[in-house]
């Protein structure tokens, strides 16, 4: 018999990085809680105005081209910059938000359909959908330039306090658009097949832990081996005893 399987995916959060730690620590109120997301596509479930009960993961794969199908586990987890790491009883990771995907919509266009306006993200007005789901004026749906780090490349990160973040804030979401459809991705080892357009994946949030003093330690030791850019697959019921997340009793934020 197979044993039970999830995901195990890092994402930077606030607390990753020191110049990232030290913003949010220096300006609460454009960033609330630093496990959220840095991106300008921030994942709605870690967006700390949306009620508990309202709250819906979505997964599009902007970033990595992985959209999990129906029935898919995943962890999320966030490494701790060495201040922040310091403040934690030097741990390396927190867990941050355990997923059960509950099916998928086959493209960012048909999935527009599915959400009503409410607080998706730091922002004062409700916006008509996730910022990770792509359509019209997604400016206006985006992380706002004052609560996220934009990264034009694996090494250059640009904080909303750099002088660059105004010139970059855009283009940088336009390039969005194209990942939505598949294009965009760099190609990897010797693939030289076109990308599908990227389905979207709704999931329930089974356990979230938003705040970076409370949220669960863990232990890169309980996967098989070292995690990449597109998570790794575990043995589901390590990785959640590893954490104190396998009663199933959901963690609010």
């Amino acid at each position: 018999m197979n044993k039970q399987r999830i995901k195990v995916i890092t994402f930077e959060s606030w607390a990753t990085t020191e110049r990232g730690f030290e913003y949010a620590c220096r300006n609460p109120q454009h960033v609330p809680s630093l496990l959220v997301d840095r991106s300008p596509c921030s994942d709605p479930f870690f967006d700390p105005y949306a009620p508990d009960d309202s709250r819906r993961a979505v997964v599009s794969g902007l970033c990595r081209g992985f959209v999990p199908h129906e029935g898919d586990e995943i962890l999320y987890i966030t490494r701790l910059s060495k201040e922040a790491s310091a403040k934690r009883n030097n741990a390396r990771y927190l867990a941050v938000a355990h997923l059960l995907a509950e099916g998928r919509i086959k493209n960012h266009e048909t999935a527009l359909a599915s959400f009503e306006p409410q607080h998706y993200v730091s922002r004062e007005k409700l916006t008509s959908r996730p910022p990770n789901v792509i359509g019209p004026n997604h400016k206006d749906v985006a992380m706002p330039s004052r609560s996220c780090i934009i990264r034009p490349d694996a090494k250059t990160a640009i904080l909303p306090d750099d002088p660059r973040a105004p010139h970059e804030y855009e283009p940088h979401i336009t390039s969005y658009e194209e990942r939505s459809k598949g294009t965009g991705f760099k190609l990897i080892g010797r693939s030289k097949r076109p990308r599908k357009p990227l389905a979207v994946a709704i999931c329930r949030v089974l356990h979230l832990a938003l705040d970076w003093k409370t949220a669960p330690p863990f232990d890169p030791n309980t996967l098989p081996h070292r995690i990449n850019l597109n998570g790794i697959w575990a043995e589901t019921d390590v990785v959640l005893r590893s954490i104190g997340w396998l009663d199933g009793q959901p963690v609010g934020s």
